[in-house]
């Protein structure tokens, strides 16, 4: 799911900002801020879930198929919504059925393989006995219900009016929790149902809109009709959808690899100049998802643009119901028909396999397209991504709605969740194993987990990634890299520090590139980095004049600095940098003699103004001097208690 807000506001700052345009895509320039907007927006429509979510137990039988007619006419002058649905499941074991089903919804009556039965509801979860003497393989349960709809999540139902003739026009919008404000299901992510009809309640030049192809339109005896929409694979609970208002509609073709992909455009009648001029977008974002991931999953059906009131978009499977269709969200959603329909994360904990992929496909975008913003794309996220020192990618609580949704954590440090591993296996191998993962007999149209993409790029690459996965996903915090070097002619030596901000990672372990520049040469070496301090030395055909650290952004890091020091050789010598300092002091012990090394300042007066600090196992020491005033001070150094040595250096 991705959002906007102050669209118009986004259009003009774009604008001023870049004037560099290029005719692939209409809207194309990255906005900076894009994603700070997307959070902000969706805080403003997701409700605080601090009770806990309960959900039915509902793990004792199986969705095979689902039959929705839903009359949402009545919900536009403050009636109630009513309907029915048509289940046939496999029942596993027991002599009970539970649905989530919001409180405040009531069901009306219950049939079950064509004989009534009870029905209880208690709370958001109803509970419907099997008759007695019923033992059929499938089962078939219809269920009428009505009520008064109450939005929960991102607004899970919405109601409002739209254009200047103030039309009436209403949407779903389930994700996470919000299906069972507005009909009876199963909410968990254990169970897609193979495949679904739905019946829409539609009068005059209302259209109704859901997943899948549009199979008829049947006239009502009361003049109403009925929009019969059909989807043919297996779909989450929370991916169906409907909208209902006075939609204009076009057509495009995407001539992908794997063939042609209708595609069908359903927005108010207000924005057909917009949305024909913006199409481009969606078409040229299939074509290069065609080449990189395989075909469109949901090929025997179409892929549509439903256009809806709220600020953002929503992946609902086969027909993303967008606020726009500009680069980035068109981008977004259509990534999701891949990562999050095809394969649906099993856990809200891994939320990350929906929205990182998500995002990071539309930087991928942006680098196929618009090369000049793909920096911009990384640098946004990558401070993004280190916005919260202590926090993982994996949700640590699935009853907070902005938790599991947050944009620094669930979008921006996963998407560089992948493109550290595309930094760590190639390109090749990279794009190779995620069209494996995508294909893998045990995940298509079904659901997934990280040890799921874990499996599938260590068998294609070869390559051991517990630990990457381990450090990245699941635990916390982010690195710090404080690199030295120093040069003798052609002679460079190297040493490489790092910090982390969260202490359940003691140290990342992984390649990482330095950059080696001269006046007419330049080169990058990836080096593997297995622990704080490490030291290479290189002999170079040319003089080298300047290193740095990761500068394509190949690694999520923060507060990263690079010092050239006279001699990276000389154990006798301790190095402070900078030299003179603003906020911290480094002090780097060259010496190995030593456990552990105590450092404490003094002013010109011998008046201890930093107190003393010891440290254990680390080479470069960080001292806070912010609180000093200008002058010149004094570090004292112990090595196991001993006097090691002075050194002195001014504050500015």
């Amino acid at each position: 799911m991705f959002t906007y807000i102050q669209m118009q506001i986004k259009l003009l700052l774009v604008l001023l900002m870049w004037s560099v345009f290029s005719s692939a895509f209409c809207q194309a320039q990255y906005d900076e801020n894009f994603i700070d907007k997307i959070a902000l927006s969706e805080q403003q429509h997701r409700k605080l879930n601090t009770d806990g979510v309960v959900l039915a137990n509902s793990g004792n039988y199986d969705l095979k198929y689902a039959k929705i007619t839903i009359f949402p006419l009545a919900v536009f002058t403050g009636g109630n919504l009513s309907g029915n649905v048509l289940y046939v499941l496999h029942r596993i074991s027991g002599n009970q059925l539970e649905f989530d089903l919001r409180n405040g919804m009531n069901i009306d009556a219950v049939v079950i393989n064509g004989v009534p039965t009870t029905v209880t509801q208690s709370g958001d979860i109803v509970t419907v006995d099997m008759p007695n003497g019923s033992s059929s393989f499938y089962d078939t349960i219809v269920m009428a219900y009505s009520g008064n709809v109450t939005a929960s999540g991102f607004g899970s139902f919405g109601n409002t009016k739209q254009g200047p003739d103030s039309v009436p026009v209403l949407w779903t919008l389930s994700e996470p929790y919000g299906a069972r404000d507005w009909m009876p299901c199963k909410m968990t992510l254990t169970d897609k149902i193979d495949s679904f009809d739905i019946f829409i309640q539609s009068r005059g030049n209302l259209k109704g809109i859901s997943n899948g192809v549009l199979k008829a339109l049947i006239p009502q005896t009361n003049g109403d009709t009925l929009y019969h929409w059909h989807h043919s694979y297996p779909i989450a609970t929370y991916l169906i959808a409907i909208a209902l208002t006075n939609y204009d509609t076009f057509s495009r073709v995407a001539n992908t690899a794997h063939g042609a992909i209708p595609i069908h455009y359903y927005h108010y009648p207000q924005s057909k100049t917009e949305w024909e001029r913006d199409e481009i977008n969606v078409t040229n974002a299939m074509l290069f998802f065609d080449s990189l991931f395989g075909e469109y999953p949901f090929k025997r059906d179409h892929y549509g643009q439903t256009q809806f009131s709220w600020g953002g978009g929503m992946e609902h499977q086969s027909n993303s119901f967008m606020f726009n269709i500009f680069f980035d969200l068109a981008a977004h959603e259509l990534a999701h028909q891949w990562f999050g329909d095809k394969l649906t994360c099993a856990s809200w904990k891994e939320i990350w396999l929906n929205e990182g992929f998500a995002t990071y496909c539309s930087g991928l975008c942006f680098q196929r397209y618009q090369p000049q913003y793909w920096d911009i794309f990384l640098k946004n996220n990558q401070e993004r991504g280190c916005r919260e020192k202590n926090g993982s990618v994996a949700v640590d609580d699935t009853t907070s709605v902005p938790r599991i949704f947050s944009g620094f954590l669930s979008y921006s440090k996963g998407a560089y969740v992948l493109h550290m591993l595309r930094g760590q296996l190639g390109d090749s191998l990279f794009f190779l194993s995620l069209r494996n993962y995508l294909s893998d007999s045990l995940l298509v149209y079904n659901y997934t987990r990280t040890v799921d993409l874990q499996k599938n790029l260590e068998q294609t690459s070869g390559k051991t990634l517990h630990r990457f996965f381990d450090q990245w996903v699941f635990k916390r915090g982010y690195p710090s890299y404080q690199l030295l070097w120093s040069k003798r002619e052609q002679n460079l030596d190297l040493q490489l520090f790092q910090t982390t901000s969260d202490t359940s990672v003691s140290f990342f372990e992984m390649n990482t590139p330095i950059y080696f520049k001269s006046s007419d040469w330049d080169t990058t070496i990836w080096v593997n980095h297995t622990y704080s301090g490490q030291q290479w030395a290189w002999q170079f055909s040319h003089s080298i004049d300047s290193v740095y650290f990761d500068p394509e952004r190949w690694i999520l890091s923060a507060n990263n600095a690079v010092y050239e020091v006279p001699d990276l050789n000389d154990e006798s010598k301790i190095f402070l940098f900078p030299n003179p300092p603003m906020q911290q002091l480094n002090v780097m012990i060259n010496g190995r003699a030593a456990e552990a090394y105590t450092v404490s300042v003094f002013d010109v007066q011998g008046k201890l103004v930093v107190p003393e600090q010891t440290f254990s196992n680390r080479y470069v020491l960080p001292l806070d001097v912010s609180t000093l005033s200008q002058g010149e001070y004094t570090v004292k150094v112990l090595a196991d208690r001993k006097y090691l040595k002075s050194v002195k250096f001014l504050k500015r």
